[in-house]
């Protein structure tokens, strides 16, 4: 199973960090490559269960599942439900430490799935990790604009 692992320092505080990304519904506020991003059904925001439908901005449409929160330890799971990528049991963690002293925050984005038979494996870790990557550069940026305002 491949896994792709981007590890980082954010210039903010965790709690800063966490407000941000913790709304599951809200990533297209902060990440470029989503144009639009609504949460499905009943199931509020944030809560184990719901269902994030995203707009992506190339057109394309993803749907994700949250799978755990653990707000004490700043950390959240989610799965892709349905993907114009060829995977299939994918699944993202992002977990934050704050930094002793510090107001900065080590940021770990873990991500693990399967390439369907006929697609070339090392492609789809490039693919992923660009994605990965692309995502926490855009959620520094945010946060950079956020503090600047």
């Amino acid at each position: 199973m491949p896994s792709v692992e981007h590890a980082a320092i954010l210039e903010r505080d965790a709690d800063s960090v966490w407000n941000v990304v913790k709304r599951f519904g809200a990533i297209a506020d902060w990440h470029l490559a989503i144009a639009e991003g609504q949460i499905e059904g009943d199931v509020p925001d944030g809560t184990p269960g719901c269902v994030r439908v995203l707009r992506l901005a190339d057109g394309g449409t993803l749907r994700e599942r949250l799978l755990a929160v653990d707000a004490t330890n700043r950390s959240f799971t989610y799965r892709f439900d349905d993907s114009p990528l060829p995977v299939d049991d994918y699944h993202l963690t992002v977990s934050l430490v704050a930094i002793t002293g510090e107001t900065r925050t080590f940021i770990r984005w873990t991500a693990r799935f399967d390439v369907r038979p006929g697609h070339d494996p090392a492609e789809q870790v490039a693919i992923i990790r660009g994605l990965v990557a692309g995502g926490h550069d855009a959620l520094g940026h945010f946060l950079t604009q956020k503090a600047a305002a």
